[in-house]
């Protein structure tokens, strides 16, 4: 059974509250010589921060989760980096979950998984929610974003790129360099971009 607080101060003679102020390296109400006895203990009994009862008794969490579909998808390999790099310059930590491609089920589990944490906020990153999962999201009442998809649900929140303008963009180069045969292939027939 892993070690408490409360198991620190009886072994160390202090108060659980002196245990929780040194550990959390609070400068106050203590003098060195209890603070290097109560780490000293800790260490000993291998104690490890829970950080879900700090989260728990603070009510608040510095942790993001990240569901993805895939990592192959969409520059996701960038865009996970950049959630990561942004949320290290914040002190925040950032949990990435696999969602599925397409599966409602998967999802599902995905998103139980996230709300069932202490999480800030959940970024969604090139993932087509399934209509049966949108009441689960909602229901959560956790801040959420979808990333790098467009959504036929206009009322979930988004960011994306604008395809018919990369589109476009990628035909004006191919005829600026010369060309005049110019296909498009390898597009979702069933995705918001497809349909356009």
């Amino acid at each position: 059974m892993a070690a408490t607080i409360k198991d620190i101060a009886r072994i160390s003679g202090v108060s659980p509250a002196t245990v929780s102020r040194v550990l959390s390296n609070q400068k106050e109400f203590y003098s060195e010589k209890t603070a290097k006895k109560v780490r000293e203990v800790a260490k000993k009994l291998g104690y490890q921060r829970n950080q879900n009862a700090v989260e728990l008794v603070t009510q608040h969490s510095n942790v993001i989760a990240v569901l993805v579909s895939s990592t192959e998808t969409n520059f996701s390999d960038q865009i996970l980096r950049g959630i990561q790099q942004q949320a290290q310059a914040r002190n925040l930590s950032v949990m990435i979950i696999y969602a599925g491609e397409g599966d409602a089920a998967v999802q599902a589990k995905a998103i139980q998984t996230v709300i069932e944490r202490s999480v800030m906020g959940i970024l969604l990153v090139a993932i087509d929610l399934d209509p049966e999962n949108d009441d689960l999201l909602e229901s959560a009442n956790i801040p959420f974003l979808f990333l790098s998809m467009t959504l036929k649900n206009t009322e979930f929140p988004f960011i994306s790129s604008n395809d018919f303008d990369i589109g476009y963009k990628a035909t004006k180069y191919l005829i600026s360099k010369g060309h005049r045969k110019i296909g498009f292939v390898a597009t979702d027939l069933h995705s918001f971009v497809g349909n356009l």
